[in-house]
């Protein structure tokens, strides 16, 4: 009993057995208006269409790759090949990983999953820069080997910080 009173009151309600609808704010009175808002700024930050569409095209046209291609041609099907491979076999090594965010979601809660997945996104996105550098310099050869290892980390920390939007909706009132 005296866990769910301090619970009760770290949580904004007055005492136990109150509902969160009396707290006075005006979504609280409108819990699926709140959670439409949720779910419709989640839609548009993950956007419309797998990133995958448009990274790929974004990564052949930077010349990720490119060193697969003979030197008349720009890009190639190889480049496309080799950079769409990169995507398939990060998203099946992600898929090995969810066991353990589940895990990690389950013993530190989603706000910790949210920053460690934004951290390990950020490290994914600076790795990346490595193959589009290469690429830019010309020394695609030697640097592209590096987009599979930033997409894969990048895979991981895009798998976190998705995973942690399952703590809004479970305390959702």
């Amino acid at each position: 009993q005296a866990f769910t009173t301090v619970s009760s009151y770290r949580f904004g309600m007055e005492a136990v057995g109150t509902d969160a609808a009396d707290s006075g704010h005006p979504l609280e009175k409108h819990r699926w208006l709140r959670l439409a808002l949720i779910t419709i700024s989640c839609s548009m930050c993950a956007g419309l269409d797998p990133g995958m569409c448009d990274f790929l095209e974004l990564l052949v046209e930077a010349g990720v790759g490119s060193s697969k291609c003979t030197r008349i041609e720009s890009t190639c099907d190889k480049q496309h090949i080799f950079v769409s491979e990169a995507f398939t076999y990060a998203g099946t090594m992600s898929s090995i990983q969810l066991f353990f965010i589940g895990w990690i979601f389950d013993r530190l809660g989603g706000y910790v999953l949210s920053q460690v997945g934004a951290g390990i996104l950020a490290v994914g996105f600076a790795i990346l820069q490595v193959p589009l550098l290469g690429a830019q310099f010309g020394h695609d050869d030697q640097t592209h080997r590096w987009l599979i290892v930033a997409l894969i980390i990048m895979e991981l920390g895009s798998l976190l910080t998705s995973a942690s939007m399952l703590s809004i909706v479970w305390h959702f009132p």
